[in-house]
């Protein structure tokens, strides 16, 4: 008996001692256009890496954190517009390393708390890597979220690994500035 996808994204998330649920959404138009949605959970720290995996959409990686860090961070690959934009007076942080600043934008509530973020690993990783179209932390009322949309192919299980240890790293640079800075 051949293997499922689903079968695929529950032996990743049993890997990592996670869950993993599919479910598929309401038919469209004529009973048309139906497609499924899987959803790993791996437990790490105070919450959850959750992985959307939808086949409508890129898929989606999340971090919500229990409390609101009132920090804000976007980073995005550059294209010719923010070229334009940057000529222009568009705000962003850079990092001080040539090929980065200029493979990335990169926003945040403070420039300290980016260039923690922004440790040798993790600009090795987005350096070396294309599987990240943006990633975001935002704050709402009371939580703070860490969002990445992710160039993965849905079968590609070890990219997935890479990208939740990426993942993780992040968290706890996340973390520990916060911590530093409210106690």
């Amino acid at each position: 008996m051949s293997k499922t996808l689903h079968d695929y994204y529950k032996n990743f998330a049993k890997e990592y001692n996670g869950t993993c649920k599919k479910k598929k959404t309401a038919p469209g138009i004529g009973g048309m256009n139906s497609w499924r949605i899987f959803t790993i959970n791996i437990p790490y720290r105070n919450g959850e890496i959750e992985f959307i995996i939808s086949e409508a959409s890129r898929m989606k990686i999340h971090y919500n954190f229990n409390v609101d860090l009132k920090l804000e961070f976007l980073l995005y690959h550059e294209d010719w517009m923010d070229k334009i934009g940057k000529l222009l007076g568009l705000k962003e942080y850079e990092i001080g390393i040539k090929a980065f600043d200029e493979k990335f934008i990169i926003k945040g509530s403070k420039k300290e708390f980016v260039s923690k973020i922004l440790d040798e690993q993790i600009i090795k990783f987005l350096m070396q890597s294309d599987l990240l179209s943006d990633f975001k932390l935002e704050t709402y009322t009371d939580t703070s979220k860490l969002e990445i949309n992710a160039l993965i192919k849905d079968t590609d299980l070890e990219k997935m690994g890479q990208t939740q240890e990426f993942m993780k790293k992040v968290v706890d640079n996340i973390y520990d500035f916060y911590d530093r800075n409210n106690r």
